[in-house]
């Protein structure tokens, strides 16, 4: 499962800004492997708390790991991934930002988890969640291009790419990956979770693995609906 879970704020009426809707509905699927985008690690607004980890209370994972991005007044936001097999290897790439910000978009500093998940074999994990400007995905592109050529086998992409399925910056991604969404001819729209018209968050694989089926569930814990790829990977 990927889900930008919008540091804990729901997008229903009553907007409140909860951990634990998010963890009910995460819970609800219980996936395997989980990326979570827009996690907060010591913001003032989101109560100064780390919540990779106040919400691992909740789902128990064995296995969690933050990876920091852009900081925001006192702390950060970022990605987290979440893993019931081990981690043997884990760590966060940090992505610059264009030399020009000519872009009318808010720019924020991004990274991607990079990641080595001992499933009974080694299955390449990177997590991310793009920025909104043209010019910074084109930096995180660069240095993930490389790694999906170089791994054609047992790898997962996810997170929130602020892409939809017919631009260009997408197209670079499924010329070398399998979108799980191809599955069937579903939009499987994700955004905005209360009347979603637009698919920006993705699980993209390896050749070599399976799609089984695809899930997005409706629900308004966040802006962003979970998305959800059952695979298999032999």
């Amino acid at each position: 499962m990927t889900y930008n879970i919008c540091s804990g704020m729901s997008y229903g009426e009553n907007r409140k800004r909860d951990l634990a809707q998010s963890a009910e509905v995460i819970k609800e699927y219980a996936p395997d492997i989980l990326a979570l985008n827009e996690v907060h690690y010591n913001i003032g607004f989101s109560g100064f708390v780390k919540q990779a980890e106040e919400i691992n209370k909740l789902l128990n994972y064995e296995y969690m790991y933050y990876g920091k991005a852009g900081a925001i007044k006192e702390g950060f936001q970022g990605n987290a991934l979440f893993s019931r097999y081990p981690v043997k290897t884990v760590h966060t790439v940090l992505v610059d930002q264009p030399a020009v910000l000519d872009e009318d978009v808010y720019y924020e500093q991004r990274s991607f988890i990079d990641s080595v998940i001992d499933i009974g074999k080694d299955l390449h994990v990177i997590v991310t969640h793009f920025g909104l400007a043209e010019g910074e995905r084109k930096n995180a592109l660069d240095l993930l291009i490389p790694i999906f050529r170089q791994h054609r086998k047992s790898l997962v992409f996810m997170g929130d790419l602020n892409l939809e399925p017919h631009e260009e910056q997408l197209k670079s991604i499924s010329g070398i990956l399998k979108d799980t969404a191809a599955i069937s001819n579903k939009k499987y729209f994700t955004f905005p979770s209360d009347i979603p018209d637009r698919k920006i968050d993705y699980i993209f694989v390896s050749y070599d693995i399976k799609v089984n089926d695809v899930v997005v569930p409706l629900t308004t814990a966040s802006d962003h609906l979970p998305y959800i790829a059952d695979v298999f990977i032999g």
